[in-house]
């Protein structure tokens, strides 16, 4: 037990020496498990499935971590490191693309990422599935991964909503954008991995357990505020192409019959100082523009002349100019339910190998906002408009939760390609 506890903590100690962040994960003093996890919203579990693989001396798996109030389980799953990364990269491009040879990827990913703990999920009767996606498991939807026993989505089955980081945040009764602890997420696979590793997970499952716990408590705030529903929406900021959305001034049209109080701004009215001003003052933000969070900037042509993108990396687009993502985290949005990004691959990440910013949900986040929802790939304006207006309806007149609005939303279109319904996500807290 000695050699296996010094080989860890030898891997511990590289893998600090490599990723400097990581190094002050491994000197904090977490509460006592049973507390993290009593804190969890009821009917609450967690999935985080997470890749081992080209770690020396390791075989290449997939670590399923499994967590509720009441149990923290992990199962190991052998994998092919290239077939299953290129399973993962072409099941991307098929739903992205419309590719209706999806289900067949669709049911290999289920096999491999849901169905080793499916029994125990069932068992477990979770209101809701919360997933912790790291690395190139970010690039797709849970939701669509298919169950080829049962011919059923897994969104059929659950409710999910996904968390992107660690935060002592949601342990405060009434949480301070200044009084809390953030940690990046990216850092945390690795560390279960190494705590993970064989005959180690019995003997140092509570740290490693303790830490992706507390992971999950960002998702715990209650809702302080009441009242009626007042948005704040943006749409179609310039009309012209190549950046003309004229499908996103349908999505406020009905925002504003399902909430007659929300502040709607389009075209030249949508601008950079209306935002800044106006979103502090609002639980609800709509922003249906362009987002850019592509590391060379993004071409909303066909082809952009001489290489030059239309729109700057990670900004977002008003009548008066782009906003830097980066600015969003000075708002100050404690009072903030909701953002959501409803166009152009607002949830990709910016740096897609995940050693950097986890992706703008974590931006937000840092805002004050409680939960995003936000698109995976580039959308279908008349799709998008009936998910997202069945999505308010559900939460505004029905008083269902957001992630069991969004179920209901999407499930309403899944008679449809996934490459419809599928690619917004809602991160964060699901009430």
């Amino acid at each position: 037990m000695r050699d296996l506890e010094a080989q860890v903590f030898q891997q511990a100690e590289t893998l600090a020496a490599t990723y400097p962040e990581v190094a002050e994960l491994f000197e904090i003093q977490p509460e006592d498990l049973s507390q993290l996890q009593a804190s969890l919203p009821p009917g609450t579990v967690v999935l985080q499935p997470v890749l081992l693989t080209n770690i020396q001396n390791v075989p290449n798996t997939i670590a399923l971590f499994l967590l509720s109030r009441d149990s923290l389980s992990v199962q190991k799953v052998p994998i092919d490191a290239d077939e299953f990364n290129n399973w993962v990269t072409d099941y991307r491009q098929m739903l992205q693309s419309g590719d209706s040879a999806y289900r067949r990827l669709s049911a290999s990913l289920y096999d491999h990422l849901i169905r080793p703990l499916a029994a125990d999920i069932e068992a477990l009767n979770p209101q809701q599935l919360a997933i912790i996606a790291t690395g190139s498991l970010r690039q797709f939807p849970f939701e669509t991964l298919r169950d080829s026993e049962t011919d059923t989505f897994l969104l059929q089955q659950y409710p999910i909503h996904y968390l992107t980081r660690l935060s002592s945040r949601s342990l405060l009764a009434n949480p301070s954008p200044s009084r809390f602890l953030t940690f990046p997420l990216w850092t945390i696979p690795l560390l279960l991995g190494l705590l993970g590793i064989g005959t180690t997970v019995k003997h140092h499952w509570k740290l490693g357990g303790t830490l992706l716990t507390l992971a999950l408590v960002t998702a715990t705030l209650s809702p302080r505020f009441s009242g009626g529903y007042r948005v704040l929406g943006f749409a179609n900021p310039q009309p012209l192409d190549p950046f003309n959305l004229p499908g996103t001034e349908a999505e406020v049209d009905a925002l504003l019959r399902l909430a007659p109080e929300s502040e709607i701004y389009r075209h030249h009215q949508a601008t950079l100082e209306v935002f800044k001003r106006q979103s502090p003052r609002h639980r609800y933000l709509h922003l249906a523009t362009h987002g850019c969070f592509q590391q060379l900037g993004c071409c909303l042509q066909e082809n952009c002349p001489d290489y030059k993108p239309d729109m700057k990396p990670n900004t977002l687009l008003f009548a008066d100019g782009e906003y830097p993502l980066a600015d969003a985290a000075l708002l100050g949005l404690q009072d903030t339910q909701l953002v959501a990004l409803t166009a152009c691959q607002t949830a990709l990440q910016t740096n897609i190998d995940g050693d950097a910013i986890m992706g703008m949900a974590y931006i937000w986040e840092r805002a004050g906002a409680r939960a995003l929802m936000a698109t995976l790939w580039n959308v279908d304006d008349q799709a998008t408009e009936v998910v997202t207006t069945e999505f308010y309806r559900l939460v505004m007149q029905e008083g269902l939760t957001k992630v069991e609005a969004l179920r209901q939303a999407k499930l309403s279109q899944s008679h449809r390609h996934p490459f419809f319904w599928s690619p917004l996500v809602l991160i964060g807290d699901p009430r």
